[in-house]
Protein backbone atom coordinates (compact mmCIF):
# COMPACT_ATOMS: atom_id res chain seq x y z
CA UNK A 1 0.00 0.00 0.00
CA UNK A 2 1.34 3.58 -0.89
CA UNK A 3 1.03 6.81 -2.10
CA UNK A 4 2.84 7.67 -4.88
CA UNK A 5 3.72 11.73 -5.92
CA UNK A 6 3.15 11.51 -9.73
CA UNK A 7 3.29 15.31 -10.74
CA UNK A 8 4.21 18.48 -8.92
CA UNK A 9 2.94 21.67 -9.87
CA UNK A 10 4.43 24.57 -8.88
CA UNK A 11 3.43 28.54 -9.05
CA UNK A 12 5.90 31.14 -10.11
CA UNK A 13 5.83 33.39 -7.10
CA UNK A 14 5.45 32.06 -3.45
CA UNK A 15 1.66 31.65 -2.54
CA UNK A 16 -0.37 29.84 -0.71
CA UNK A 17 -2.46 27.77 -1.97
CA UNK A 18 -5.65 27.20 -0.38
CA UNK A 19 -7.71 25.68 -2.51
CA UNK A 20 -7.69 23.12 -5.43
CA UNK A 21 -11.29 21.79 -7.49
CA UNK A 22 -11.05 19.34 -10.30
CA UNK A 23 -13.81 19.99 -13.17
CA UNK A 24 -16.41 17.19 -13.29
CA UNK A 25 -14.71 15.43 -15.90
CA UNK A 26 -11.58 15.45 -13.90
CA UNK A 27 -9.29 16.46 -16.80
CA UNK A 28 -8.99 20.07 -15.83
CA UNK A 29 -7.93 21.39 -12.30
CA UNK A 30 -8.40 24.91 -10.72
CA UNK A 31 -6.25 26.52 -8.05
CA UNK A 32 -6.55 29.41 -6.17
CA UNK A 33 -4.47 31.28 -3.07
CA UNK A 34 -3.49 34.26 -1.67
CA UNK A 35 -1.97 35.77 -5.10
CA UNK A 36 -5.67 37.30 -5.83
CA UNK A 37 -5.59 34.70 -8.97
CA UNK A 38 -7.49 31.57 -10.69
CA UNK A 39 -5.17 28.81 -12.17
CA UNK A 40 -6.59 26.90 -14.70
CA UNK A 41 -3.93 23.21 -14.87
CA UNK A 42 -4.99 21.06 -17.90
CA UNK A 43 -2.34 17.65 -18.17
CA UNK A 44 -0.82 18.41 -21.50
CA UNK A 45 1.31 15.38 -21.43
CA UNK A 46 1.19 11.92 -18.89
CA UNK A 47 2.04 13.57 -15.61
CA UNK A 48 2.92 16.65 -16.93
CA UNK A 49 0.71 19.67 -16.02
CA UNK A 50 0.39 23.31 -17.39
CA UNK A 51 -1.05 26.62 -17.01
CA UNK A 52 -4.33 26.82 -19.51
CA UNK A 53 -5.22 29.94 -18.46
CA UNK A 54 -4.37 32.53 -15.06
CA UNK A 55 -7.83 34.49 -14.32
CA UNK A 56 -7.50 37.92 -12.65
CA UNK A 57 -11.03 39.16 -10.96
CA UNK A 58 -10.34 40.20 -7.54
CA UNK A 59 -8.47 42.58 -5.26
CA UNK A 60 -7.77 40.61 -2.06
CA UNK A 61 -7.10 36.35 -1.85
CA UNK A 62 -9.11 33.75 -3.54
CA UNK A 63 -10.46 31.84 -1.01
CA UNK A 64 -12.36 28.56 -2.12
CA UNK A 65 -13.65 28.07 -6.14
CA UNK A 66 -16.31 26.17 -7.35
CA UNK A 67 -17.41 23.92 -10.89
CA UNK A 68 -21.04 23.66 -11.74
CA UNK A 69 -22.13 20.36 -11.61
CA UNK A 70 -22.06 20.38 -16.05
CA UNK A 71 -18.67 22.10 -15.69
CA UNK A 72 -19.42 25.23 -17.83
CA UNK A 73 -19.22 27.64 -14.55
CA UNK A 74 -16.62 28.05 -11.99
CA UNK A 75 -17.49 30.75 -8.98
CA UNK A 76 -14.80 31.89 -6.90
CA UNK A 77 -15.19 32.98 -3.25
CA UNK A 78 -12.56 36.01 -2.23
CA UNK A 79 -11.45 37.98 1.08
CA UNK A 80 -12.63 41.15 -1.08
CA UNK A 81 -16.26 40.22 0.14
CA UNK A 82 -17.23 39.37 -3.45
CA UNK A 83 -17.65 36.02 -5.76
CA UNK A 84 -16.98 36.48 -9.34
CA UNK A 85 -18.90 33.59 -11.89
CA UNK A 86 -16.55 32.43 -14.91
CA UNK A 87 -18.34 30.76 -17.89
CA UNK A 88 -16.41 28.33 -19.83
CA UNK A 89 -16.99 28.24 -23.75
CA UNK A 90 -14.65 26.15 -26.19
CA UNK A 91 -11.79 26.04 -23.17
CA UNK A 92 -11.74 29.48 -22.60
CA UNK A 93 -12.82 31.29 -19.58
CA UNK A 94 -14.59 34.55 -19.33
CA UNK A 95 -15.80 36.66 -16.31
CA UNK A 96 -19.45 37.07 -16.32
CA UNK A 97 -20.64 38.37 -12.92
CA UNK A 98 -19.53 39.47 -10.07
CA UNK A 99 -21.96 38.64 -6.92
CA UNK A 100 -21.61 41.18 -4.16
CA UNK A 101 -23.44 41.45 -0.80
CA UNK A 102 -21.41 39.94 2.01
CA UNK A 103 -19.60 42.53 4.35
CA UNK A 104 -16.86 40.68 5.29
CA UNK A 105 -14.48 37.86 3.48
CA UNK A 106 -16.51 35.30 1.13
CA UNK A 107 -14.95 31.45 2.69
CA UNK A 108 -16.42 29.53 0.81
CA UNK A 109 -18.99 28.60 -2.31
CA UNK A 110 -20.53 25.73 -3.55
CA UNK A 111 -23.27 24.80 -7.06
CA UNK A 112 -26.33 22.75 -5.67
CA UNK A 113 -27.20 19.55 -8.51
CA UNK A 114 -29.04 21.36 -10.46
CA UNK A 115 -26.82 24.14 -11.22
CA UNK A 116 -29.25 26.89 -10.58
CA UNK A 117 -28.19 27.76 -7.11
CA UNK A 118 -25.27 29.18 -5.63
CA UNK A 119 -24.49 29.09 -1.75
CA UNK A 120 -21.96 31.57 -0.47
CA UNK A 121 -20.97 32.25 3.38
CA UNK A 122 -18.37 34.67 4.88
CA UNK A 123 -16.96 35.97 7.81
CA UNK A 124 -20.19 38.18 8.57
CA UNK A 125 -21.75 34.93 10.09
CA UNK A 126 -24.17 34.73 6.91
CA UNK A 127 -25.33 32.51 4.42
CA UNK A 128 -26.32 33.78 1.01
CA UNK A 129 -28.56 31.68 -1.38
CA UNK A 130 -28.36 32.90 -5.00
CA UNK A 131 -30.26 31.93 -7.91
CA UNK A 132 -28.88 31.99 -11.80
CA UNK A 133 -31.68 33.50 -13.92
CA UNK A 134 -31.93 32.52 -17.75
CA UNK A 135 -29.93 35.79 -18.75
CA UNK A 136 -27.13 34.48 -16.37
CA UNK A 137 -27.96 37.33 -13.57
CA UNK A 138 -28.12 36.21 -10.17
CA UNK A 139 -30.36 36.84 -7.98
CA UNK A 140 -29.92 36.66 -4.00
CA UNK A 141 -33.39 34.22 -2.55
CA UNK A 142 -32.09 33.99 0.81
CA UNK A 143 -29.73 35.17 3.41
CA UNK A 144 -29.59 32.77 6.75
CA UNK A 145 -27.95 34.12 10.11
CA UNK A 146 -28.25 31.18 12.40
CA UNK A 147 -24.75 30.91 13.04
CA UNK A 148 -23.00 32.55 16.11
CA UNK A 149 -19.71 33.20 14.39
CA UNK A 150 -17.45 32.81 11.03
CA UNK A 151 -18.66 30.50 8.19
CA UNK A 152 -15.93 28.56 7.28
CA UNK A 153 -17.77 26.33 4.26
CA UNK A 154 -20.95 25.54 2.37
CA UNK A 155 -21.69 22.15 0.54
CA UNK A 156 -24.71 20.95 -0.94
CA UNK A 157 -26.13 17.59 -0.82
CA UNK A 158 -25.27 15.58 -3.86
CA UNK A 159 -29.01 14.63 -5.23
CA UNK A 160 -31.26 17.13 -2.91
CA UNK A 161 -31.83 20.74 -2.25
CA UNK A 162 -30.18 20.59 1.54
CA UNK A 163 -27.53 22.65 2.44
CA UNK A 164 -24.76 22.16 5.34
CA UNK A 165 -22.63 24.99 6.61
CA UNK A 166 -19.76 24.17 8.98
CA UNK A 167 -18.50 27.36 11.17
CA UNK A 168 -16.14 29.23 13.69
CA UNK A 169 -18.82 28.68 16.61
CA UNK A 170 -17.71 24.37 15.97
CA UNK A 171 -21.22 23.18 14.67
CA UNK A 172 -22.63 22.35 11.16
CA UNK A 173 -25.86 23.23 10.03
CA UNK A 174 -28.38 22.00 7.66
CA UNK A 175 -30.53 24.04 5.02
CA UNK A 176 -33.88 23.51 3.30
CA UNK A 177 -36.25 25.37 1.58
CA UNK A 178 -39.67 25.37 3.71
CA UNK A 179 -42.42 27.06 1.69
CA UNK A 180 -40.05 29.77 0.15
CA UNK A 181 -38.11 30.28 2.80
CA UNK A 182 -34.81 28.67 3.83
CA UNK A 183 -34.38 27.11 7.36
CA UNK A 184 -32.01 25.66 9.68
CA UNK A 185 -33.34 21.83 9.87
CA UNK A 186 -30.47 20.43 11.91
CA UNK A 187 -27.50 21.19 13.91
CA UNK A 188 -24.69 19.01 13.97
CA UNK A 189 -22.52 19.40 17.34
CA UNK A 190 -19.39 17.29 17.74
CA UNK A 191 -16.21 19.57 17.49
CA UNK A 192 -14.80 21.21 20.27
CA UNK A 193 -13.39 24.07 18.15
CA UNK A 194 -13.43 25.31 14.65
CA UNK A 195 -15.13 23.10 11.55
CA UNK A 196 -13.01 23.82 8.59
CA UNK A 197 -14.58 21.42 5.63
CA UNK A 198 -17.33 18.83 5.30
CA UNK A 199 -18.34 16.67 2.47
CA UNK A 200 -20.96 14.30 1.83
CA UNK A 201 -20.62 10.88 0.44
CA UNK A 202 -21.98 9.55 -3.23
CA UNK A 203 -25.62 8.97 -2.37
CA UNK A 204 -26.07 11.96 0.49
CA UNK A 205 -27.01 9.31 3.51
CA UNK A 206 -23.01 9.72 5.13
CA UNK A 207 -20.95 12.87 6.07
CA UNK A 208 -17.43 13.65 7.07
CA UNK A 209 -16.43 16.93 8.54
CA UNK A 210 -13.10 17.64 9.71
CA UNK A 211 -12.00 20.49 12.33
CA UNK A 212 -9.18 22.50 14.23
CA UNK A 213 -9.65 20.37 17.05
CA UNK A 214 -7.79 17.66 14.91
CA UNK A 215 -10.99 15.50 15.11
CA UNK A 216 -12.32 13.45 11.81
CA UNK A 217 -16.64 13.20 12.62
CA UNK A 218 -18.39 10.98 10.81
CA UNK A 219 -22.26 11.57 10.38
CA UNK A 220 -25.46 9.19 9.04
CA UNK A 221 -29.13 10.09 7.62
CA UNK A 222 -31.53 8.75 9.67
CA UNK A 223 -33.82 8.17 6.91
CA UNK A 224 -37.04 8.22 9.38
CA UNK A 225 -36.22 11.22 11.29
CA UNK A 226 -34.58 12.62 8.17
CA UNK A 227 -31.95 14.50 11.52
CA UNK A 228 -28.04 13.42 11.07
CA UNK A 229 -26.40 11.31 13.84
CA UNK A 230 -22.75 10.73 14.91
CA UNK A 231 -21.51 7.44 13.68
CA UNK A 232 -17.75 7.73 14.68
CA UNK A 233 -15.46 10.15 15.88
CA UNK A 234 -11.42 9.58 15.29
CA UNK A 235 -9.28 12.04 17.88
CA UNK A 236 -6.29 13.18 17.19
CA UNK A 237 -5.39 11.30 13.83
CA UNK A 238 -3.61 14.23 12.61
CA UNK A 239 -0.92 16.16 14.89
CA UNK A 240 -1.87 19.51 14.31
CA UNK A 241 -5.83 21.32 12.89
CA UNK A 242 -7.44 19.28 9.83
CA UNK A 243 -7.91 21.56 7.57
CA UNK A 244 -9.51 19.87 4.34
CA UNK A 245 -11.32 16.57 3.84
CA UNK A 246 -13.22 15.20 0.97
CA UNK A 247 -14.94 11.51 -0.17
CA UNK A 248 -14.84 9.66 -3.29
CA UNK A 249 -17.60 10.71 -5.25
CA UNK A 250 -17.26 7.29 -7.54
CA UNK A 251 -20.66 5.81 -7.31
CA UNK A 252 -19.48 2.67 -9.09
CA UNK A 253 -17.91 1.38 -5.71
CA UNK A 254 -19.37 0.15 -2.65
CA UNK A 255 -19.26 1.80 0.82
CA UNK A 256 -16.58 0.33 1.60
CA UNK A 257 -14.35 0.88 -1.65
CA UNK A 258 -15.12 4.64 -1.60
CA UNK A 259 -12.36 6.03 0.09
CA UNK A 260 -12.12 9.25 2.58
CA UNK A 261 -8.96 11.93 2.51
CA UNK A 262 -7.98 14.44 5.11
CA UNK A 263 -5.07 16.79 4.86
CA UNK A 264 -3.80 19.39 7.44
CA UNK A 265 -0.73 21.33 9.40
CA UNK A 266 1.08 18.87 9.96
CA UNK A 267 2.02 18.42 6.45
CA UNK A 268 0.16 14.99 5.95
CA UNK A 269 -2.19 13.28 4.15
CA UNK A 270 -4.25 10.68 5.45
CA UNK A 271 -6.84 7.57 3.99
CA UNK A 272 -9.46 6.21 5.49
CA UNK A 273 -12.47 3.75 4.82
CA UNK A 274 -15.26 1.81 6.22
CA UNK A 275 -14.42 -0.87 7.76
CA UNK A 276 -17.58 -3.79 7.98
CA UNK A 277 -17.25 -6.26 11.40
CA UNK A 278 -19.62 -8.06 13.26
CA UNK A 279 -21.09 -7.14 17.04
CA UNK A 280 -22.30 -10.07 19.20
CA UNK A 281 -25.31 -9.01 21.41
CA UNK A 282 -25.46 -11.49 24.16
CA UNK A 283 -28.99 -12.13 25.74
CA UNK A 284 -30.15 -11.16 28.79
CA UNK A 285 -31.70 -14.65 29.10
CA UNK A 286 -29.86 -16.07 32.44
CA UNK A 287 -31.16 -19.66 31.19
CA UNK A 288 -28.84 -19.51 28.29
CA UNK A 289 -26.94 -17.25 26.05
CA UNK A 290 -27.21 -16.27 22.32
CA UNK A 291 -25.63 -14.43 19.77
CA UNK A 292 -27.41 -12.23 17.18
CA UNK A 293 -25.31 -10.79 14.34
CA UNK A 294 -25.62 -6.90 13.88
CA UNK A 295 -23.67 -5.21 11.46
CA UNK A 296 -21.83 -2.05 13.10
CA UNK A 297 -20.48 0.93 10.39
CA UNK A 298 -17.02 1.82 11.56
CA UNK A 299 -14.24 4.34 9.45
CA UNK A 300 -10.75 3.23 10.26
CA UNK A 301 -6.99 4.79 9.39
CA UNK A 302 -5.89 2.96 5.89
CA UNK A 303 -2.96 4.62 5.41
CA UNK A 304 -0.92 7.64 6.12
CA UNK A 305 1.56 9.33 4.54
CA UNK A 306 3.72 12.27 6.43
CA UNK A 307 5.79 14.87 4.96
CA UNK A 308 3.56 14.80 1.90
CA UNK A 309 4.16 18.95 1.47
CA UNK A 310 7.11 21.07 2.93
CA UNK A 311 4.13 23.05 5.29
CA UNK A 312 0.41 23.03 5.97
CA UNK A 313 -1.59 20.86 3.29
CA UNK A 314 -5.00 23.52 2.61
CA UNK A 315 -7.06 21.47 0.48
CA UNK A 316 -7.37 17.81 -0.43
CA UNK A 317 -9.98 15.94 -3.48
CA UNK A 318 -10.06 13.14 -5.14
CA UNK A 319 -10.16 12.96 -8.49
CA UNK A 320 -14.45 12.36 -9.58
CA UNK A 321 -13.38 10.00 -12.62
CA UNK A 322 -10.20 8.32 -11.18
CA UNK A 323 -10.93 7.07 -8.25
CA UNK A 324 -7.12 6.10 -6.87
CA UNK A 325 -5.75 9.77 -8.38
CA UNK A 326 -5.99 12.73 -5.55
CA UNK A 327 -4.52 16.43 -5.80
CA UNK A 328 -3.43 18.37 -2.90
CA UNK A 329 -1.81 22.00 -2.07
CA UNK A 330 -0.34 23.88 0.27
CA UNK A 331 1.64 26.94 1.83
CA UNK A 332 4.36 25.53 0.20
CA UNK A 333 3.34 27.40 -2.97
CA UNK A 334 2.98 23.37 -4.75
CA UNK A 335 -0.13 21.20 -6.25
CA UNK A 336 0.75 17.50 -5.99
CA UNK A 337 -0.83 15.10 -8.39
CA UNK A 338 -0.59 11.56 -6.11
CA UNK A 339 -1.88 7.65 -6.79
CA UNK A 340 -2.84 5.89 -4.00
CA UNK A 341 -2.45 2.41 -4.32
CA UNK A 342 -3.57 -0.44 -2.01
Amino acid sequence: MSLNEISVLSYDQPSKIWNIEWSPDGKLLASCGDDKTIHIWMEESENKWVVLQKLEAHEKTVRRIAWSPDGKYLAAASFDASTSIWEVNNGEFNHISTLEGHSFEVKSVAWDASGQLLATCSRDKSIWIWQMEDDQDFECISINNGHSQDVKCVRWHPSLEILASASYDDTIKMWQDTDGDWECIDTLSAHESTIWDIQFNASGNRLVSCSDDRSVCFWRLDSTTGRWKLLSRLESVHSRPIFSVDWSHNQELSPTEQLICTGGGDDSIIIYHQKQQQQQQQSDSSSSSSTTPNEIEQYEILYKHEKAHKSDINSIRWNPKKPNILASSGDDSTIKIWSFVC
